[in-house]
């Protein structure tokens, strides 16, 4: 080796040895940097978006929490209701909001794991663009009739189903939401046809239920509790893996023989991707402080809710948040590839992506859900989302044919 050479791997040596001291210099400034925010945060009130509108289980559960969240972070939490399209609003906001920790989304599974597959022009990417904080709430999706029907379990319902098949108006609160999907799978599991009726929201579904121009609905947990404990209503059946603990005799599909009819509901907290990672676990803290509060637990239970906190990595197992693959959006197309309208009703939308069908007397008017069994969405996204994604229902293997169908 000549002098010139050694020189040569001196100065290289100097110089990288430089660049590795500044290396770490620059991850001790953000670390501290990091850890200086986090002390900092929050100073000044936090927005806790909702993509749904006041009064409903979502809206509520949200502000049941933004009052212990407020006594934890010592700054107010403002619950911003930002409804529509089946939260696809309500994430798009939070996910172009700055990633400092003062714009979160109160989220439930249908914009993060269900929009996905029925939308190919989605506005945002449950994966990429957001951050778990953790989960907040459980509840079960049942289903109900009303009291004069002359059915008391899913099986009997699908046999008089059988008997009449398309005459039976049943609601589901949304298109796109868990009640969809569990009607969809109940249909596909069951071999029957139902005359779905959607609404926007479940007040008015209640409403045409209990004054018997709707035979069933599925609903949240809150939405039908207090009906069913009056015997206005009665419970079939419940869309989760197990039972619920707020109707602990009413049996799951599973266990009346549907086995592919399981769609979890939940409802946690997004933050916007990049949001430092000090600042999710504060927030985290605070989270699971309000859900162990004895008062919180018991207004959760009265609601017909549970709740699940989480770390944000158990949080990530559920949400496509944590970036699953199972998560990632890969279908090309929504419902039969026409866009859906952020500002139409759900009656319309419903039925610019359906085959109308008129209901007889005074039944409300409602669609066959069925068809293209061919559909992108059944053979690439929302098939392998729902089959690795156990809280969308673990054995729910047939899952994306069977909801691509309400797209004919």
């Amino acid at each position: 080796m000549t002098v010139g050479h050694s020189v040569v791997m001196l100065g290289a040596m100097i110089v990288m040895r430089r660049f590795v001291v500044a290396l770490l210099g620059a991850v001790l400034v953000l670390q501290a940097a990091d850890g200086a925010q986090a002390q900092d945060y929050p100073n000044r009130p936090i927005r806790l978006a909702v993509a749904f509108t006041a009064g409903g289980t979502t809206d509520f559960v949200a502000r049941l929490l933004s009052e212990p969240l407020r006594s934890f972070l010592g700054q107010s939490v403002v619950v911003d209701n930002r409804p529509g399209a089946n939260g696809a609003i309500g994430a798009e906001y939070v996910a172009k909001s700055d990633p400092d920790g003062y714009t979160l989304f109160f989220t439930t599974v249908g914009a993060v794991a269900i929009n996905p597959a029925l939308r190919s022009n989605l506005p945002y990417d449950p994966v990429k663009d957001f951050a778990p904080v953790g989960m907040a709430v459980f509840n079960s999706t049942m289903l109900v009739v009303n009291a004069s029907m002359p059915v008391n379990s899913a099986r009997e319902l699908a046999a008089l189903a059988r008997e009449r098949p398309g005459a039976i108006t049943i609601g589901v609160t949304g298109i796109g939401a868990v009640s969809h999907l569990g009607l969809e799978l109940f249909q596909a599991a069951a071999g029957v046809k139902f005359q779905a009726v959607p609404y926007r929201g479940a007040a008015q579904a209640m409403t045409d239920l209990l004054g018997g121009q709707l035979d069933g609905l599925f609903g949240d947990t809150p939405t039908v509790m207090q009906q069913v404990k009056a015997g206005k209503l009665k419970a079939l059946a419940a869309t989760s893996q197990d039972r619920s603990d707020i109707f602990p005799d009413v049996p799951t599909f599973v266990e009346q023989g549907f086995t592919d009819a399981v769609a979890n509901q939940w409802a946690g907290i997004l933050a916007p991707a990049g949001t430092p990672p000090a600042l999710i676990a504060k927030l985290n803290a605070a989270l699971n402080t309000a859900l162990g509060d004895g008062d919180v637990r018991r207004k959760l239970a009265q609601a017909g809710v549970t709740p699940s906190p989480s770390t944000p990595e158990e949080s990530s197992r559920r949400s496509p948040a944590g970036g699953s693959s199972s998560a990632r959006r890969g279908s090309k197309a929504n419902s039969c590839g026409t866009p859906i309208d952020h500002n139409k009703d759900a009656r319309e939308q419903l039925s610019s992506h359906l085959n109308p069908r008129r209901g007889r007397g005074d039944q409300p008017s409602g669609h066959q859900l069925e068809g293209c069994h061919d559909h992108p969405i059944a053979r690439n996204g929302f098939h392998s989302r729902l089959r690795r994604n156990r809280d969308l229902g673990p054995r729910a293997t047939r899952a994306g044919s069977i909801y691509a169908r309400a797209c004919r």
